[in-house]
């Protein structure tokens, strides 16, 4: 069976691609064309051998959608006996009309892009054009066979579709199993950035890794929202409680409010305990988590996992994060990863406090997490894509909201 990737947000189908090749599957990633230069496979990869799975389609703009004929873009489908999609690949799948075998939807996809309606008097023909990419989107989403996502992050937007097909509960593995060779990659050994994690690691004794986009002030979609300034106001209280001279917080220079960011660390007085990085691969970033004692998630609508906090995981560190254990059972949180669950700054602080304090039990936690990322999430997760794409006889007892 031959298996087509279509989109690459995130790098999340480039990590799914090498995973399946790694079982044995034929797989393909097809990347768009236009996709940020930080969802780029090379951005990912350690060597070109990685690389030998991509191919480069020159879809994504809606014009490239309209302009393509159904039968031209099922020529590209066709070669697939099953295609799975993300991004606004289901409009390309619609107007194929092909139904897609899977979604594994990321967000935006989902929630905002089937429902654009807005039109721009002085842009005419492009409103009109992303009005028909979000009939195309939604219709396509609606024809899906089958849709793996956290419910808990997606369930609303996947009932206001009216979405019929088989939907399973769990989050996608974003991070390939490859942390030993980024440690001995020697490009991302020699890179400035790795040697300024080095610096920062020699001169540190507490590290706190926060990667997250910087969305906390500017109005955007709830499922976007990172508040930050959770992390910055616990950090800087963790600072007070425990009088750290070297602990050092590490940020990233990408998102609407990475100013308001750098303001809020200067009113609270902690400069001298930040770092901040550029925008940078997520081999790099992973460097830098290994070099790093903790990581963060996000603060805003509780989720179990995202993409940073899947990141903190696979390396194996523990991961501060707004999970809001509080609304699962005793049997659901036996199935997830250990966290220091944390909503406010003063939880924040609290957890930092612990983690700093007590280095034995921070070790052992974050190889907790590592284990589950592995040996737990990654495996359930294609037992679940196994079933979703009727490779397992227990597909057809699968019901229509199974978790």
């Amino acid at each position: 069976m031959k298996i087509g990737f279509f989109h690459n947000m995130n790098n999340n189908f480039f990590a799914l691609t090498r995973y399946l090749r790694d079982r044995g599957e034929d797989a393909v990633l097809l990347r768009f064309q236009h996709e940020k230069k930080q969802f780029r496979p090379d951005w990912d990869a350690v060597s070109d051998e990685d690389l030998q799975c991509v191919r480069e389609l020159s879809w994504d703009r809606v014009d490239q959608l309209l302009g393509n004929s159904p039968a031209s873009l099922n020529a590209v489908l066709e070669e697939f006996d099953t295609i799975v999609g993300c991004g606004n690949a289901p409009a390309y799948f619609c107007r194929a009309g092909r139904p897609a075998d899977l979604l594994l939807p990321y967000g935006g996809d989902i929630s905002e892009l089937p429902y654009r309606r807005k039109f721009n008097p002085l842009k005419p023909y492009r409103s009109l054009c992303m009005r028909k990419l979000a009939d195309y989107q939604r219709k396509g989403i609606q024809e899906a066979k089958a849709i793996i996502t956290e419910m808990g992050f997606h369930g609303e937007f996947i009932d206001r579709l009216g979405y019929q097909g088989l939907v399973i509960d769990h989050h996608m593995p974003i991070v390939y199993d490859y942390t030993d060779q980024i440690l001995e990659n020697r490009e991302i050994k020699e890179s400035p950035f790795a040697q300024k994690i080095r610096e920062i690691r020699d001169s540190s004794e507490f590290i706190v890794f926060h990667h997250a986009r910087h969305i906390w002030k500017t109005e955007i979609d709830d499922i976007s929202w990172k508040r930050n300034n959770v992390m910055i106001g616990g950090f800087a209280k963790f600072l007070q409680a425990t009088k750290s001279k070297s602990a050092k917080l590490i940020l990233f220079e990408y998102g609407p409010d990475v100013n308001a960011s750098k303001s809020l660390a200067s009113e609270l007085g902690i400069d001298d305990h930040v770092v901040w990085m550029p925008l940078s691969p997520r081999k790099y970033i992973l460097y830098g988590i290994l070099h790093s004692d903790v990581g963060s998630g996000q603060f805003g609508l509780p989720v179990n996992l995202n993409g940073v906090t899947q990141e903190a995981l696979a390396c194996g560190k523990p991961v501060i994060h707004h999970r809001m254990d509080s609304r699962h059972s005793a049997e659901t949180l036996a199935s997830l990863y250990p966290v220091c669950d944390a909503e406010t700054v003063d939880e924040v602080a609290t957890a930092l406090e612990r983690l700093y304090s007590e280095p034995v039990w921070r070790r052992e936690m974050g190889e907790a997490c590592r284990m589950w990322y592995k040996d737990v999430f990654v495996e359930r997760f294609f037992r679940h894509f196994r079933t979703a794409t009727g490779q397992d006889s227990a597909a057809t007892a699968v019901s229509a909201k199974a978790v």
